[in-house]
């Protein structure tokens, strides 16, 4: 028995169509293949699943964009591999990991890579408090806990916070003290800056995040693009930073650039900081997936996990912990509480006021405790990230990627070839057109019936329900 015959099909309507089967593929054409009449069925669900993977049931009409969750950890991980060339080096990250005596396994120092998400964020955020509180002592000229809270006071701390907003707002600066001669420059101030610079520029994002501002989620979003095109590791969101900005500005309509702001961020609990991104919701539901997953797995178990059960987990979970409230059950979360900042904070800001790291020493290369190490600069991911822009590389590789990606798929399905038989290419464009209309026109069809179909069934049981 032939293959058309074995699945009663048409033959019309697969030809040039190569379906994925066990051990291989099957191209079919003119000619008829045989199987083993027991194979039949398999067969005729691979072709019901090609035609789910067609070309309008592939989503393409639809316009993705990075999720935030991963685009913040990839901004956190870039951050952090800029502190310092050597671990050792003074304000490396491994050096305050040391100096706090915190675990240093949240970090994979050989692949530069985050093992724990939430301990290496909670570490940088103590870290930006303590650098902020040490910025704001060099403000007002003390150099020890004691006097800082002598001199808040008796002393306008807002006007102070506003003097030392304006001394490192400009992501430009550390760039204008690196052009000095080596003899006019302090590497140890230097670092600080660009360290404060990006921890307040996350912050920024974070308070965003968490508080469902996608007005500042967008203008943090254009700094990290710019980040992200310098020497770094990080090529995965090089060209998808950029792709969202030319979609911020010149690619969506106002109506879908507020669509996005609006659906950028879900609040699950209703509280004022409890946004999170829909990926993180993702996140959560791929994780109660998995949790449902039986040994015995078959095709009705994944029926049933993937049209009813997956629908409904965000449900299970507010029924979960209604039962919780109602019997007064102790609910058990997945992340351990959030220490206490006070002590970390105020032995990070008394470490960088005894060392004077905010006051500009000129010529200063090491630090003032007689150790001869020389500071080595950090990477300034902001100018790293301009001089490629300027230079045009960036763009013309989006450009590249942009044009990749707007090619018709249909290009790389009807592939001409020796067995077309085809001798000019007036005639094989006239014959790719005539092929396109009549697969959209069948396809077209088996949609109207498939409604048809679905619409009766809908009113037999409207009408069971009467009854």
């Amino acid at each position: 028995m032939g293959y058309v015959e074995a699945i009663g099909s048409a033959p019309e309507g697969h030809q040039g169509v190569q379906y994925l089967i066990s051990g291989g593929s099957f191209n079919y054409s003119k000619h008829s293949v045989t199987f083993p009449f027991d194979n039949n069925l398999y067969y005729r669900l691979c072709v019901a699943r090609h035609v789910e993977s067609g070309l309008e049931r592939n989503l393409d009409y639809i316009e993705t964009s990075c999720g935030l969750f991963h685009y913040r950890m990839v901004i956190l991980t870039l951050i952090l591999q800029s502190w310092g060339p050597k671990v050792e080096d003074f304000g490396s990250l491994e050096f305050w990991m040391k100096k706090m005596k915190r675990n240093t396994k949240m970090w994979d120092f050989k692949t530069k890579k985050m093992k724990n998400f939430r301990a290496c964020e909670s570490f940088f955020m103590h870290l930006l408090d303590g650098h902020i509180i040490a910025a704001v002592a060099a403000e007002l000229g003390v150099h020890s806990w004691d006097d800082l809270q002598r001199g808040l006071e008796t002393t306008d701390w807002r006007t102070a916070i506003h003097r030392v907003t304006k001394r490192f707002v400009a992501l430009d600066k550390v760039a204008n003290l690196r052009d000095e001669q080596d003899d006019n420059r302090d590497r140890m101030y230097e670092n600080a800056m660009l360290f404060l610079q990006h921890e307040l520029i996350y912050k920024r994002f974070f308070d965003a995040i968490i508080t469902g501002d996608p007005g500042w989620v967008q203008h943090c979003v254009k700094v990290f693009s710019i980040w992200l095109q310098g020497d770094n590791a990080m090529h995965n969101y090089r060209k998808e930073s950029i792709h969202l900005i030319a979609c911020f500005t010149h690619i969506w309509s106002r109506e879908f650039r507020n669509h996005w702001m609006e659906n950028c961020l879900y609040n699950m609990k209703g509280s004022r900081k409890s946004f999170m991104p829909s990926d993180l919701i993702n996140e959560y539901e791929v994780r109660e997936v998995q949790e449902w997953l039986k040994a015995q797995h078959n095709p009705a178990n994944a029926e049933y996990l993937r049209f009813i059960i997956a629908l409904q987990l965000l449900v299970f979970k507010e029924v979960r912990g209604n039962f919780a409230d109602q019997v007064g059950a102790t609910e058990h979360y997945s992340h351990s509480s959030v220490p206490s900042a006070a002590f970390d904070v105020r032995a990070i800001a008394t470490f960088l006021m005894e060392k004077h790291v905010f006051m500009h020493t000129p010529g200063r290369k090491t630090t003032s405790d007689g150790d001869p190490t020389v500071i080595i600069p950090s990477m300034d991911l902001f100018t790293s990230g301009m001089k490629r822009i300027t230079s045009g590389h960036a763009i013309r590789d989006y450009q590249k990627h942009l044009k990749s990606r707007m090619a018709d798929p249909r290009d790389e399905q009807l592939i001409v070839s020796d067995e077309v038989g085809f001798e000019d290419e007036e005639g094989l464009e006239d014959e790719l057109v005539v092929e396109a209309e009549a697969d959209l026109e069948d396809e077209e069809d088996n949609m109207s019936e498939n409604e048809l179909e679905s619409g009766s069934e809908c009113e037999s049981e409207g009408a069971a329900d009467l009854n």
